[in-house]
């Protein structure tokens, strides 16, 4: 079941790459005036469905935000327990490795596909039927302009294609600021006594931008953690971890560990937690800041529930094998001790 299609060129990946940079900043500027900023979700839930999907307006607008060339599809990324489905990040297909590199994908899984549309219906097609069908996603997610609707199975495998049950109206994507290129005036000196000064002032203005890591005082790392129902969300200074050299982010979640390098362009992740007692070390620039995080205990996931039962059982099957040996070895001593007895003088 491969979710990851081969899409896009170099163009939109620098679109893409200038539209989530400035959309970390947005985030940033916000946590900065607000202190923590809290991912609000919205939920879509009709009557008539069993299963409730959870999401966030950002993740709708970075799925719209794919279809600005063109058709798109990709992966959704979340958790589910039970009927109820919490979506987390939606990422576009890039060749065959994916987002492998994405921290802020860590302890999330594939729970879904989508596909963006510039314009038109909010429908299935043919082929995004059989792509979802190939992935094995629980939920189906189709923007097409401004309107996007979730498409899930019912309780009796069936899935209606043609309209979803709960259309919802997309949020507008704010426009990308156009940055013009700095302009340079070249002025001819009015004396050539101080022709010789241009080539020295040069020379010294690349001397201080070479030496500046050295001299400039660094901005500290402020490495912070919040729990938000379980996930953790990992946010740092990115003017600390502009170090060109690379940035490592480490988190010990009992007896997982996990080490993940990560791209100067992110400024945070999510990761969900298993345990109560997690650590946080992130490295930049020969610099380590540690975030220990004591929290609830989380409630354990259908799979734990699912491996504990299977446990219990194969413990069963073990006892049972037990009583089985023993039964047959008693059977052959009372049959030894009857053929003794039948052979007796």
């Amino acid at each position: 079941m491969n979710l990851l299609r081969e899409s896009a060129a170099p163009f939109y990946l620098r679109l893409y790459a200038v539209s989530a940079a400035a959309a970390q900043r947005a985030v940033n500027h916000t946590g900065s005036r607000s202190g923590h900023p809290e991912i609000q979700y919205r939920t879509w839930a009709p009557p008539q469905c069993s299963i409730q999907v959870e999401y966030s307006d950002d993740l709708i607008r970075d799925v719209r935000l794919t279809s600005l060339l063109g058709n798109a599809s990709g992966i959704l990324y979340g958790s589910r327990h039970g009927n109820s489905i919490r979506l987390v990040a939606a990422r576009r297909t890039l060749g065959n490795r994916g987002f492998e590199g994405d921290p802020r994908l860590a302890g999330l899984d594939p729970i879904g596909i989508f596909f963006a549309r510039p314009r038109g219906q909010v429908f299935l097609t043919e082929s995004n039927l059989g792509e979802f069908e190939e992935s094995d996603g629980a939920v189906a997610l189709v923007v097409a302009g401004s309107t996007a609707g979730f498409f899930v199975y019912e309780a009796d495998g069936s899935i209606d294609t043609i309209k979803s049950q709960g259309e919802f109206i997309v949020p507008e994507i704010a426009p990308i600021a156009r940055i013009e290129p700095p302009k340079f005036v070249l002025e001819s000196p009015r004396t050539g006594g101080w022709v010789w000064m241009v080539p020295l002032a040069v020379l010294v203005i690349a001397m201080l931008l070479m030496t500046q890591s050295y001299w400039q005082r660094r901005p500290p790392i402020a490495l912070a953690a919040q729990d938000q129902s379980g996930q953790l969300r990992i946010r740092w200074n990115p003017e600390a971890t502009s170090d060109p050299a690379g940035v490592t982010l480490e988190i010990a979640d009992g007896n997982t560990h996990l080490s993940i390098p990560v791209s100067t362009e992110f400024a945070s992740a999510t990761y969900v937690r298993r345990t109560a007692d997690v650590q946080i070390h992130l490295t930049a620039g020969g610099r380590t800041e540690t975030v220990r995080f004591f929290g609830a205990e989380t409630p354990p996931s259908q799979t734990d529930l699912v491996r504990l039962e299977v446990n219990q059982l194969e413990s069963q099957a073990d006892a049972l094998d037990g009583e089985l040996e023993r039964g047959f070895r008693r059977i052959t001593r009372l049959q030894d001790s009857i053929r003794s007895l039948l052979h007796a003088p």
